[in-house]
């Protein structure tokens, strides 16, 4: 896809995302445990970041495999773009600050408002 596409196809999400948890609501995002998963990941805490009203709404990420994942991003970070190269001199953009590996539904707390992403297995 080309640079703009993407940045409208994740822009207009995030518009509604912000507004649903603002108004206290909960959203759940069905993804795929690789590839665009970890790109969204990477977009949601930039946004979450960017945005201190939102610092205390939790995103959670339920997938077995996506913490294996995480280990070979991080391994191939040369094969990333160059924001990512650039950003891993300072900072590792795949340490989140805004989100959390949810490990089941055990594990969570249904005390607010939340982002969710699962994989089909942990739906």
């Amino acid at each position: 896809m080309c640079p703009w596409v993407d940045a409208l196809f994740f822009s207009m999400p995030l518009l509604g995302l912000h507004d649903i948890v603002n108004r206290s609501g909960r959203s759940l995002i069905p993804v795929f445990a690789l590839g665009r998963a970890q790109e969204l990941l990477l977009i949601l805490d930039e946004y979450w970041s960017q945005h201190p009203d939102l610092h205390d709404i939790p995103i959670y990420y339920a997938s077995s495999l996506a913490k294996k994942c995480m280990a070979v991003y991080q391994t191939y970070i040369n094969a990333m773009n160059d924001k990512i190269r650039r950003q891993i001199a300072i900072n590792n953009p795949f340490v989140f600050k805004h989100i959390s590996n949810l490990k089941g539904i055990d594990h969570f707390e249904d005390i607010g408002s939340c982002v969710i992403m699962a994989s089909p297995g942990m739906l």
